[in-house]
């Protein structure tokens, strides 16, 4: 029996038990008292679940003696929440109460139930609440919040820049703003103009912190003229005509030639970076990255060789392609700050059709064909890309190629597949029992699940957060959480193609078409929203026409590699 299986059957009936003794006062050991209320519970599961708790039992204090512990300013309605979390594992959130319920977790510790209302806020990130909940973040200490709502702010920082919200921020709060390299800028005059506008907002104010903002934009970066001209028209200026000669002396700097009484921050010779889309082709050199802001093509540093039927992932950012028909054994990367290819440490075993998955610190992989063999290759590689060291870990419980996989933790999922490297999805193929199997690359140990409950043949996985969402050609949308099997969430109803990439991006999912026609205007790609399960339909610039074997890989580029701009 799978482990991850085990775990689950475990925690039902743990958690099952743990709410019949609270429910019925059995074996309890204190009683916290919130307000008029009084709750009987365990000095050990609320240790177990708080390190607030853990530490008061363990220190010596009066509350570890005592049986009863009285919590002051607390709501006895929402705390009662929260002890029913800590034992049954369960609570349903809505937007009365779940700020709330965060600065309770907070306060006393709670993790795993900061998390769950973390990640419940970040899932309705919108341009009138992302700044306050991202300052809300930063005060109870949420890092996945304030990750994601710094992100969207990122994205959307010419409809902020504008707003109240974004002119209350504090001086602090602005210049970690302005140094993000991922805000979504054209041209770094915008940020300027956004920050003359935060002066405006409070003259005494942007005086007095002018010289600390200032030193934060990226003055090398932007046309003289222009700035100068909008300067020159700005009250601010008018009003303290000397911080118009620091501005006049900032766009004369730069890192050979300091100017004096000038003294930027060393991000402000930086160009910004661009989140993208980058297509390594199935059969071609050119690689193509298409920006998801601005929805431009531009063209990157040639692949180093040819050959379809290659593997690719990311990893830490950059992309790792290996194997294919002409060249089964080698292994590239393409590292994203340089816009340039390097050779990796070549496979051990050649392989085409293969799946490569980023696990952590690792690079798993496994499956395919072999070139010149009539059997699949049933080892799984392990390539260290800080060593270059690559090396045998285990054997795949099924061998196939033309998996999909994805890895949550320790586990690598795969799913599907086929063992003749000449079969392409048709009625026949599609109905074929589905292999659902995993790895674990912490035990090195291979096993076969059961069959997933829905057509694979050509079906897409991706990890988001602690799930797996696993596309189907037939339209089927299933989820694999915790270990447990493959359950089917929602049916697309506006699928209209059976080979295509999915990715992730702003909360949302796209389903991109391979092998469309030849190259237009726009191409239509599928959106798919898991919170709303809303999908639509969207017209994308410029897409180039992929090949089946084609590979979209997400990654953030820098602005200064996106200068050729292309059209396919």
């Amino acid at each position: 029996m799978d482990n991850s299986y085990q775990k689950h059957i475990h925690h039902r009936y743990l958690c099952g038990g743990l709410t019949k003794l609270k429910s019925q006062c059995e074996h309890t050991d204190t009683i916290l008292v919130v307000g008029d209320m009084h709750f009987p519970c365990h000095k050990a599961i609320l240790a177990a679940m708080s390190t607030y708790f853990a530490a008061m039992f363990s220190s010596g204090m009066k509350e570890s003696h005592d049986n009863i512990v009285t919590l002051k300013g607390v709501s006895a309605v929402h705390f009662e929440k929260v002890l029913d979390f800590i034992y049954s594992g369960e609570l349903e959130l809505n937007y009365e109460y779940v700020f709330d319920i965060l600065q309770l977790s907070s306060m006393y510790q709670i993790q795993s139930l900061q998390l769950i209302c973390e990640k419940f806020l970040a899932a309705d990130l919108t341009l009138q609440n992302c700044i306050f909940q991202w300052k809300m973040a930063m005060t109870y200490h949420c890092l996945v919040l304030e990750e994601r709502s710094f992100w969207f702010m990122g994205e959307h920082f010419m409809e902020l820049s504008k707003s109240k919200d974004f002119l209350d921020l504090s001086r602090d709060e602005l210049v970690k703003y302005i140094n993000t390299d991922c805000l979504n800028v054209q041209k770094e005059e915008e940020v300027f103009d956004a920050v003359v506008l935060w002066f405006e907002q409070d003259f005494d104010r942007g005086a007095k912190y002018f010289c600390e903002v200032s030193r934060n934009l990226r003055f090398p970066l932007m046309d003289s003229n222009t700035v100068i001209e909008r300067a020159r028209k700005s009250v601010f200026f008018e009003m303290y005509k000397p911080n118009l000669d620091f501005i006049l002396k900032a766009l004369k700097e730069n890192q050979n030639s300091p100017v004096p009484g000038v003294n930027l921050n060393p991000v402000a010779f930086k160009s910004r970076r661009e989140h993208a889309l980058v297509m390594v082709d199935g059969r071609r050199q050119e690689v193509c990255c298409f920006t998801l802001h601005s929805k431009k093509l531009f063209g990157l540093a040639k692949f180093p060789y040819f050959s379809n039927a290659k593997a690719a992932c990311v990893h830490h950012g950059d992309i790792y392609v290996s194997g294919g028909s002409d060249q089964p054994n080698t292994m590239v990367k393409f590292i994203t700050d340089h816009n340039r290819w390097e050779l990796c440490t070549d496979l051990i075993e050649g392989r085409l059709f293969h799946s490569m998955v980023s696990v952590k610190d690792q690079i798993y992989i496994f499956g395919g064909f072999s070139k010149n063999s009539v059997t699949s290759p049933k080892t799984i590689e392990k390539f260290n890309p800080s060593t270059g060291e690559i090396v045998t870990v285990g054997e795949i419980a099924y061998s196939a190629g033309k998996m999909s996989a994805a890895a949550v933790g320790d586990i690598i999922y795969m799913i599907g597949g086929s063992q003749d490297h000449y079969d392409y999805l048709d009625d026949e193929l599609a109905n074929q029992p589905t292999i659902f199997q995993t790895f674990n690359t912490k035990t090195n140990m291979a096993s076969v699940l059961p069959s997933v409950p829905s057509i694979t043949m050509g079906s897409q996985a991706i990890t988001v957060e602690d799930s797996i969402y696993i596309f189907t050609p037939n339209g089927n949308i299933l989820t694999v959480t915790d270990g447990k099997s493959p359950v089917i969430i929602h049916v697309l109803k506006s699928i209209q193609y059976h080979h295509f990439r999915v990715l992730y991006h702003h909360g949302r999912f796209f389903l991109m078409q391979l092998a469309a026609p030849k190259a237009q205007d726009e191409k239509l790609v599928l959106s798919w929203n898991p919170q709303s399960r809303e999908e639509f339909s969207l017209l994308w610039n410029k897409l180039p026409r992929s090949l089946l074997d084609s590979h979209w890989m997400k990654v953030t580029v820098s602005k200064q590699h996106l200068c050729y701009e292309c059209r396919r």
